[in-house]
C-alpha cells in the first residue's frame, strides 16, 4: 500500500509538472529567465512554509534536513530549472514536454552507472512512455529537428534525472515538505545574485510574474516537489532500489 501510494504521487508529480511549461514560457514576458527561476523557487519556499511549520507544530513532521541534503537538492535543481527556463526561450512548449521527459529514461541509466539495477518492468516501460509523449508531442505537425533550446532543455533532462536521484537519495532520512522548502530556498538564493548581475528585473516585472495567475506558476512547482518528496519517502525511489 505504501508503494502504491508513492507510484500514484510520482505520477500526480508528472501530471503537476507537465503543466507547468505554457506559464513558464509567458512568465518570462515579464522577467528574464534566471530571474523567473529564482522568484519562483523561492515563491515555492514561502508556498510550503505554513506548512512545513503546521506540520511541525501538530508533531506529524519527521527529521529536520541537515546542510548536506538541502545544498545537494538546491544545488541541482537550481542549475537544471535555471537550464530549462533558458532552454524555453528558443523551443515550443510540446518541445520542451517531450524533451524534458526523457528524465523517464536517464534516472534508470543513472542507476546504472552507480551500480543499481532497476527491475525489469522500468524498462518495459520507458520506451512505451517515451513514444506516448513523441506522439503527443508530434500531434501539432511540428518537425522535431534539434535547435538550440532542445539541446538545453536535453542537458536539462539530464539534470533532472540526477535531482532526482539526489532527493531519492536523501528523501528517506528528512522530512519531504521540509526538505522542499529547504531546496527551494537554496535554489532560489543560489540563482538571485546572478540574476541581478546579468538580468534587467524591473518591479513592475516581479509583480506581474506573481500576478495574476499565481497558481498556475508557482503550484507546479510547489506541488511537484511536495508530491516528489512524498512519493520518494513511501516508494523509497524502487526505480533504483
Amino acid at each position: 500500500m505504501k508503494k502504491t501510494s508513492g507510484t500514484l504521487l510520482l505520477l500526480l508529480t508528472a501530471l503537476i509538472w507537465g503543466t507547468a511549461f505554457v506559464a513558464q514560457r509567458t512568465g518570462m514576458d515579464h522577467l528574464g529567465p534566471i530571474a523567473f527561476q529564482s522568484i519562483r523557487a523561492l515563491l515555492g519556499f514561502l508556498s510550503l512554509l505554513p506548512l512545513m511549520l503546521l506540520r511541525k507544530r501538530a508533531g506529524k513532521s519527521g527529521p529536520m534536513p541537515t546542510v548536506k541534503p538541502s545544498l545537494s537538492c538546491g544545488a541541482v535543481l537550481a542549475v537544471a530549472s535555471t537550464v530549462q527556463q533558458i532552454g524555453l526561450q528558443y523551443t515550443t512548449a510540446s518541445k520542451a514536454g517531450f524533451i524534458s521527459s526523457l528524465y523517464v529514461v536517464l534516472v534508470p541509466l543513472i542507476g546504472l552507472l552507480l551500480g543499481r539495477k532497476p527491475e525489469k518492468g522500468v524498462w518495459i516501460g520507458v520506451p512505451l512512455s517515451v513514444l506516448g509523449m513523441y506522439l503527443i508531442a508530434s500531434v501539432s505537425g511540428e518537425g522535431f529537428s534539434l535547435g538550440r533550446g532542445d539541446w538545453l532543455m536535453l542537458a536539462s533532462a539530464l539534470l533532472f534525472a540526477c535531482h532526482i536521484v539526489v532527493v531519492g537519495h536523501f528523501a528517506p532520512q528528512a522530512d519531504g515538505v521540509a526538505l522542499s522548502c529547504a531546496q527551494f530556498f537554496v535554489a532560489g538564493l543560489m540563482t538571485l545574485p546572478i540574476a541581478f548581475l546579468t538580468e534587467h528585473i524591473p518591479l513592475a516585472g516581479i509583480w506581474d510574474h506573481a500576478r495574476p495567475d499565481p497558481p498556475v506558476r508557482v503550484i507546479p512547482d510547489g506541488g511537484r516537489a511536495f508530491r516528489g518528496m512524498r512519493a520518494d519517502e513511501r516508494s523509497s525511489f524502487e526505480v533504483l532500489d
